[in-house]
């Protein structure tokens, strides 16, 4: 009886201990694949904020002064509600001539996926890729690239006092804000978004 005893005592404290390590393993698991997505979403979020920075600054590039060479942001679009104008901008499209004095137009596309997520304790929020085009003016066909997994993409014209709706002349600057959305989450995924801003004066040569 005794050594049935001891062997059970042992069994427990065997199975206990198999227990801990388990449950120390799963969090560091866990906090590992939090960390990576931390670490994911933060770079894909830098790396779209320089892009941006980098493309917007071409509007107007070699073109007269008088020119207009953007259009107005539009908005809103999507089946989603949640779609709304205060924070999806669906179409932008800006000109510049490159170095051989063509023309050339680019166009953002806000496209809705069948994706969507929950983001911080509100409803599903559908994600949204942004695809650009680039071509001759009046036939930007080319799709040059595109990034996913947004939640939300809003341009705005700004006029010298930084405010947002300006039109034509009194446009001063362009800002782009937009989140991407960590590509998976837990309960340890803080942020689980990455929120950034662009702000890119707009000069005629």
């Amino acid at each position: 009886m005794p050594f049935i005893y001891d062997n059970l005592i042992a069994t427990l404290i065997g199975m206990t201990v198999v227990l801990i390590l388990s449950s120390i393993q799963m969090a560091a698991m866990q906090n590992n694949t939090s960390r990576t997505s931390r670490n994911i979403v933060n770079t894909q979020a830098q790396q779209l904020a320089n892009w941006l920075e980098e493309d917007l600054s071409r509007i107007g590039q070699n073109m007269s002064p008088d020119a207009v060479p953007y259009g107005e942001p539009m908005g809103p679009g999507g089946s989603d509600p949640d779609w709304s104008a205060d924070w999806h901008t669906t179409e932008f499209s800006f000109e510049y001539k490159n170095d051989k004095g063509d023309r050339i137009e680019v166009k953002y596309k806000l496209v809705e996926t069948s994706e969507t997520a929950v983001i911080e304790g509100q409803d599903d929020v559908t994600l949204a890729r942004l695809e650009r085009f680039e071509g001759l003016s009046g036939k930007p066909k080319s799709l040059e690239g595109e990034a996913a997994n947004l939640g939300y993409f809003k341009i705005d014209l700004l006029d010298e006092q930084r405010e947002p709706g300006a039109t034509g002349d009194d446009a001063e600057l362009v800002r782009a804000r937009f989140s991407v959305l960590a590509p998976f989450q837990s309960e340890n995924t803080i942020p689980r978004r990455a929120r950034r801003a662009v702000v890119v004066p707009l000069n005629s040569d």
